[in-house]
């Protein structure tokens, strides 16, 4: 049986410390890594790029943050792993911050409905009970 490799490695791999030469490069590269971990992250908020900036096409995004699927909403604790991606004046796109522990063990996560041609995707009701169960008094900080 092969040694899985430690999370951090596999993102480093996939994402830290690479230059994105487009905005759909790193979203790409995000996909590949979720395929690879089982590991899932949605975005969260954004800054785009005025429209007319020469950046615009290109990029998109000046910047963005990721959270894991199972992070903390307004009525939850969750998961704290996330990772910013930003646009640096070089013309790429880096990830600049990440937190790669996850608060949970993995769980069966359907596509996010972005990444779907069906809508409809959710938790299944198995898979949203363990979570509640899991995240009982998780701390971030």
């Amino acid at each position: 049986m092969a040694l899985r490799e430690p999370l951090s490695e596999t993102f480093r791999r996939f994402l830290y410390g690479h230059n994105f030469a487009s905005y759909d490069e790193s979203k790409e590269a995000i996909k590949r890594f979720s395929e690879e971990t089982a590991y899932h992250f949605k975005p969260v908020n954004f800054h785009k790029f005025p429209a007319g900036s020469p950046n615009a096409d290109r990029f998109v995004i000046y910047s963005r943050k990721y959270v894991c699927v199972l992070a903390a909403t307004a009525k939850r604790a969750g998961c704290c792993a996330f990772f910013n991606i930003m646009h640096q004046r070089e013309g790429y796109i880096v990830v600049t911050s990440f937190r790669t522990e996850h608060a949970h063990e993995l769980v069966p996560v359907e596509p996010l409905r972005s990444e779907q041609k069906s809508p409809g995707s959710h938790l299944s009701l198995i898979a949203w009970h363990i979570l509640q169960q899991l995240y009982v008094g998780i701390n971030c900080m």
